[in-house]
């Protein structure tokens, strides 16, 4: 069945000297798969730059739902980026952000809200003046809360400690783990208020290695993105 839907590309593995497999996530059909054979010669007629990853692309795809590879008729960039290949502060916290969505949405089912929520947050990382740390902290709780497993309640008095086990604030006893600690879990409930929070830089990434710690045990097989060590090198230079 020949059917159009968008998508955003999130990666690609080289399948031959010519082709390449590219991992897409589709308005239509959730996360699919797609053989573009002979793109890496010179005679094909869609160019390879197309599946960049982040690219957003209007699809022209042969859909066969119980297969695991399927291959495309026609494509075409439908949002051309400004900023964000060409800053590698902004580079290195996109291919963060894909290589996170990757490998938390694995399920084919489509979910319109979902793919709207990584296309805004694309195009925010775009067209913002001035990114920063920040905002994959409310990617990784806003994605949370897409996929279910938002982090509950705030800080208080009575509940001062974060569990990352059981995803919520409590007051923990002296012998529990995965537990964030003030003023850690301060600065988090304040980011799942949308409240504004004084960060050092160093505290940012503290910060983001709890959010990444709470997927590890809500999301089977997740793994830590390899990009990682690439955007703590780049943080570090630029101080964002």
């Amino acid at each position: 069945m020949l059917v159009h839907t968008r998508g955003i590309v999130l990666r690609n593995v080289i399948y031959s000297e010519t082709s390449l497999i590219s991992r897409i996530y589709t308005e239509q059909f959730g996360m699919r798969s797609y053989i573009v054979g002979g793109v890496r010669s010179e005679k094909s007629r869609m160019q390879a730059a197309y599946f960049q990853t982040l690219n957003m692309l209007h699809l022209q795809v042969y859909h066969r739902p119980a297969k695991a590879l399927n291959r495309l008729k026609e494509v075409n960039v439908y949002y051309i980026y400004q900023t964000l290949p060409y800053e590698p502060f902004r580079s290195a916290l996109g291919l963060f952000m894909a290589e996170v969505f990757a490998s938390s949405v694995k399920e084919e089912e489509p979910s319109a809200p979902l793919y709207a929520f990584l296309e805004q947050q694309l195009l925010v990382l775009d067209q913002c003046p001035a990114v920063s740390i920040d905002n994959l902290l409310q990617f990784l709780i806003q994605l949370a809360g897409h996929l279910g497993f938002r982090p509950a309640g705030s800080y208080t008095l009575n509940t001062p400690d974060f569990n990352l086990k059981e995803g919520r604030f409590e007051k923990a006893s002296l012998l529990a783990q995965q537990i964030v600690t003030p003023p850690m879990s301060v600065y988090l409930s304040a980011l799942l208020q949308q409240q504004p929070v004084s960060l050092t830089p160093k505290e940012r990434m503290v910060l983001l290695d709890h959010l990444l710690h709470y997927y590890s045990l809500h999301i089977p097989e997740f793994r830590t993105p390899r990009s990682l060590s690439v955007l703590r090198i780049v943080f570090r230079s630029n101080n964002h």
